[in-house]
């Protein structure tokens, strides 16, 4: 039995572009997002608090970490802050060595000092940052390691911790436990 098959042949049409609505769609979506991404990445501001923050952290923790592997009492492991309209932090040294006690614990930013554990001169203020130290309620001029690690400052021990805060465009900030434990928070 022959039949007539009629074969259905499904011809598919070439795509050749877009629909005008799919256009538009893609148009108004880069539109909004140049809107909110762009100012972004046009300058620096908010990521140099972060920044900043980052060097701060890996300074103290630096510091922290020489004054445990010294068993000397009587030198002064510790980072120093301005906080005035030209914020600048720092060591009071870069020797540790012996007869350098005096040193170890002065009161001003040694600039000769290594630049991973300080800032430099005007750095901070050139990116219109300010800083804030406090140990709870009170301003601390610096943070001080014991050979144990925990914290000492001018005001305090940081008993209900201490934080500082990189302040610009937004605010970051690091605390430091009362046991010593330094971090971004």
């Amino acid at each position: 039995m022959t039949g007539n098959h009629v074969q259905h042949v499904n011809v598919l049409k070439p795509q050749l572009g877009f629909t005008l609505v799919e256009l538009i769609t893609v148009i108004i979506l880069l539109g909004i997002m140049s809107i909110a991404v762009v100012p972004r990445f046009m300058g620096s501001s908010g990521y140099s608090e972060y920044a900043v923050q980052k060097r701060l952290l890996s300074a103290l923790r630096n510091i922290q970490l020489k004054s445990m592997h010294d068993t000397r009492s009587d030198y002064c492991y510790k980072l120093i802050f301005d906080t005035s309209t030209n914020p600048e932090f720092g060591p009071p040294t870069a020797s540790f060595l012996s007869g350098q006690q005096s040193a170890s614990c002065g009161t001003t930013i040694d600039y000769t000092s290594s630049s991973y554990l300080r800032s430099d001169l005007g750095e901070l203020a050139n990116d219109k940052l300010l800083l804030q130290v406090n140990d709870g309620a009170s301003s601390a001029t610096f943070i001080q390691f014991t050979n144990s690690g925990t914290p000492l400052t001018d005001v305090g021990t940081c008993s209900s911790g201490c934080e500082i805060s990189v302040i610009g465009e937004d605010a970051a900030k690091i605390c430091v436990a009362s046991e010593g434990y330094v971090y971004a928070c």
